[in-house]
């Protein structure tokens, strides 16, 4: 005959935790058997300060020191670094699964994302 214990989980909220946008996440196996997964934003790296010069009597545009550049920088900043065990990895995947399919049934099947998410 087995005994049964009840389990009773609590939820502590960390005070200063904050959601954040993910746009991509990377990383791989380390530590032998456990995964790293880094999630990070991704925002597009603007000048701190520009030059315009502007013509006094038309007002047109003659010069624009951002101009000169036609790189455009975009900048990952890693929020989250997460290291797990392929159980808790696994689980992960049947959570995201599961939220999908109930998100698709609540869309109808609509693409609710283009599907265009960095990863690396």
């Amino acid at each position: 005959m087995s005994k049964t214990k009840n389990l009773r989980l609590e939820y502590i909220r960390d005070p200063g935790m904050k959601p954040l946008a993910v746009h991509g996440v990377y990383g791989g196996t380390c530590a032998g058997d456990a995964l790293e997964l880094n999630l990070f934003t991704e925002t597009q790296v603007y000048p701190k300060d520009r030059d315009l010069v502007y013509d006094a009597d038309t007002g047109l545009l003659l010069y624009d020191s951002g101009d000169k550049n036609d790189t455009v920088i975009y900048q990952r900043k890693v929020h989250t670094r997460l290291i797990m065990d392929k159980n808790v990895a696994r689980y992960i995947i049947d959570w995201l699964e599961q939220g999908l399919a109930s998100m698709e049934e609540e869309s109808g099947g609509n693409d609710l994302h283009d599907g265009n998410i960095a990863k690396e």
